[in-house]
């Protein structure tokens, strides 16, 4: 028999996600629904989305990426543009015939696409991408701020935490930084004792926050 439906409690797990980043382990982390809203209304904020904006979505719609995507027009009635697979091609052709306006990408696609990037003009109805899930290679990121008509920016986060700091990198794009803490963030820098290091210390990156 198919199981009674049991109504999803802001506390109740939403999601069971396997991270490992580039090098580690997978791991599970589980999220609840208040956690995904809290996630995806903050980046409407930080990115100042409107309900005219038109969002791609262009990772797998099990992606936690994907899914903020997906729910940040749902919130407000913007419009939500769901690429069915990720090609170079298949992404500028569907900026320029839907008009996008927003998105984040991972920054390999971002990568694979700039080589595709010979005339800015289909891009014009951009107005913010933003990169995500690995680091944006510098050489990579002068190249986009050069071909690209719109705002770049780069996030920085993990899975847990979801996003921790942001940069504006055609305005804030210092070398090899990773951008400010997002409102309500605390971020440190630990020994290996987990003592907290004086600035321009290297260490280990600690972070707490509501997301």
């Amino acid at each position: 028999e198919d199981p009674a439906p049991v109504a999803p409690a802001a506390d109740r797990p939403f999601i069971l996600t396997l991270t490992s980043g580039s090098t580690g382990t997978p791991k599970p982390i589980t999220l609840g629904t208040a956690v995904k809203l809290r996630r995806a209304l903050a980046h409407l904020e930080l990115y100042n989305v409107t309900p005219e904006d038109r969002v791609l979505a262009a990772t797998p719609l099990h992606h936690s990426l994907a899914e903020r995507l997906m729910l940040m027009p749902l919130i407000i009635g913007a419009t939500a543009v769901l690429l069915p697979r990720f090609t170079p091609r298949l992404w500028l052709g569907t900026v320029m015939r839907l008009k996008v306006s927003f998105t984040i990408a991972v920054s390999s696609q971002l990568t694979q696409i700039l080589p595709q990037l010979h005339d800015p003009a289909p891009l014009k109805s951009l107005r913010l991408v933003v990169s995500s899930s690995a680091l944006l290679e510098l050489p990579v990121r002068e190249a986009l701020l050069q071909k690209m008509p719109c705002a770049l920016h780069e996030m920085y986060g993990t899975s847990e935490t979801s996003t921790v700091t942001d940069i504006d990198c055609r305005t804030d794009g210092t070398r090899g930084s990773v951008g400010r803490a997002l409102p309500d963030v605390e971020i440190r820098i630990l020994d290996e004792h987990l003592k907290p290091l004086p600035s321009g210390e290297t260490g280990q990156i600690a972070v707490r926050g509501p997301l």
